[in-house]
């Protein structure tokens, strides 16, 4: 197991080691997590690195809250105010109901 010690400035240096195990780079920006007195550093990753990463993940459950959502606001019709242009639009709506 490899070893760090802190400096005066809280500063730490990875071991040659770590940092070749790992691919790391000069200058490449790490995530800092702390948790149960256990410090964590995790690199962070180009976007480009993520493709794929949801493959074959099942989307049933968010395609069909997706499809609940579109029906529960298919029914609510004219009640949804979606924004300032359609607020004059919905008041002259609702002025027309009760007479």
């Amino acid at each position: 197991m490899a070893e760090a010690v802190v400096s005066t400035k809280f500063q730490v240096v990875i071991p040659k080691e770590i940092r070749r195990e790992i691919g790391l780079k000069s200058g490449q920006v790490l995530q800092v997590i702390a948790k149960g007195g256990v410090i964590t550093l995790v690199p962070d990753q180009p976007i480009a690195r993520m493709k794929g990463f949801l493959r074959g993940m099942k989307t049933s459950a968010l395609r069909e809250a997706r499809a609940s959502k579109r029906s529960f606001l298919a029914r609510a019709g004219d009640l949804v105010v979606r924004g300032p242009a359609d607020l004059s639009t919905s008041k002259r709506r609702f002025e027309g109901y009760g007479r």
